[in-house]
């Protein structure tokens, strides 16, 4: 079932910047980003302060040779495009798209295949949330269909085995990779991996 595709073939996803600034922190990565934004366009820096949480996240630093690896990330195609090809530019950080850290995904890519997927995540999974952020930033409704099958809690960290019943649930679930999970998103370094098992 795909009625909409066609209209929706914008682009989301994450991608790394290596930044000069001595950050050990999320919040300071993300105070850098934003000065950074604010410097290259402030319309999206005033729209960027005012928006939900969850419309641009920063997962790291991470200590580098060359500077602080920071992972930026965000789930509303407009504002992904924008940052992808200007930020690398600001912070002369090159972005390659075989590098693994790099991930750019056309809405159309996010409707798979039903069947199992195996989740990992910092936070838990709160799809009732994810169908929210999927209109507010993709503009379409999603009724999830999806059969809890286990799940455990071990170090911190949530497991989740669902099968997923239809290509939309599938489109949520792998969404949540760009949206986050749990609270203060934009910079609380929580993190989830989704991973497809088959039917």
């Amino acid at each position: 079932m795909k009625p909409f595709l066609k209209v929706h073939n914008g682009i989301i996803g994450r991608f790394p910047l290596i930044i000069k600034e001595d950050i050990t922190t999320s919040q300071a990565a993300w105070e850098v980003l934003l000065n950074a934004i604010k410097e290259i366009d402030n319309k999206v820096y005033q729209f960027l302060i005012n928006s939900p949480d969850g419309t641009l996240r920063v997962i790291g630093p991470k200590k580098r040779k060359k500077g602080n690896l920071i992972i930026v990330s965000s789930p509303f195609p407009p504002l992904f495009k924008h940052l992808l090809f200007t930020l690398p530019k600001y912070f002369k950080s090159k972005v390659e798209k075989d590098d693994f850290l790099t991930e750019v995904i056309s809405i159309n890519e996010l409707f798979g295949k039903p069947g199992q997927y195996y989740i990992v995540s910092d936070e838990v999974v709160n799809l009732t949330k994810a169908v929210k952020d999927f209109k507010a930033y993709i503009g379409l409704d999603v009724s999830p269909r999806y059969i809890p099958i286990d799940f455990k809690r071990k170090k911190g960290k949530y497991y989740y085995l669902f099968n997923i019943m239809t290509p939309e649930t599938v489109a949520l679930v792998k969404f949540l990779r760009y949206s986050g999970v749990g609270e203060n998103r934009c910079c609380s370094n929580s993190d989830i991996e989704i991973y497809s098992l088959g039917e």
